[in-house]
């Protein structure tokens, strides 16, 4: 195992420990915004360690994924730092790095048309995934424009926002992790329905606390 692997391993475990913390705790109490900080740079070190190091094995999903993450990250955080119905040079050059992952993306859902996938192993990647998280890419940078437009965001949309842009890229952490490296997990749990509790959790909490904000009644303050 190469020091790179061992510093994305190592980076992407901070980021799942401290990801739980920040979505379980309080929101806007000081466990969540300790915990969001190292989850936010642990999970920056991972995403761009892996883009790198699948860009070098030539695995273009994980580079997608991985690109992905850090523009949701980076939108997401910038969310929460700026002060409302605000935006600056920042937001606008995210939105452009979005632009930037969704064309990446849109290429490779075109070469997924014609049948050319990624292969890992004797795995090779179903055309779906490239679609999903090209979507995902399209649906930051839709939203993206809109506050731009608008000159900034407040109330409890700031904070929807901000949510969904975290849970996607923690989600995308645990997947990697529990589905995508059974093997590093006892024989027995290996395809079994266990290893897919900790993403289905992130989904279900994020579905929670969507919820939640979305109901209250005063616009903008997380509890």
């Amino acid at each position: 195992m190469t020091p790179q692997v061992i510093f994305h391993i190592a980076a992407g475990t901070v980021a799942l420990l401290f990801g739980a913390v920040a979505l379980g705790a309080k929101k806007g109490g000081k466990i969540h915004r300790q915990s969001g900080k190292i989850f936010f740079y642990s999970m920056i070190l991972m995403a761009a360690s892996g883009a790198y190091l699948a860009y070098l094995a030539s695995v273009y999903i994980t580079v997608l994924a991985g690109s992905l993450v850090l523009y949701l990250l980076a939108s997401g955080t910038m969310t929460v730092k700026r002060r409302q119905n605000q935006i600056g040079l920042t937001e606008k050059i995210i939105f452009a790095c979005g632009l930037g992952v969704t064309a990446f993306g849109a290429y490779l859902c075109w070469l997924a048309t014609r049948g050319i996938t990624d292969s890992l192993g004797a795995y090779s990647v179903p055309a779906a995934i490239y679609f999903i998280f090209t979507s995902l890419a399209v649906l930051g940078v839709v939203k993206d424009a809109r506050v731009l437009l608008k000159k900034g965001i407040m109330g409890k949309q700031r904070i929807l926002r901000h949510l969904w842009r975290m849970c996607v890229p923690l989600y995308v952490a645990a997947s990697s992790f529990f589905s995508g490296q059974q093997q590093v997990f006892p024989e027995a749990l290996q395809g079994t329905f266990y290893l897919s509790i900790p993403e289905y959790s992130v989904l279900l909490l994020l579905f929670f606390w969507l919820g939640k904000t979305w109901m209250q009644k005063r616009p903008g303050k997380a509890k």
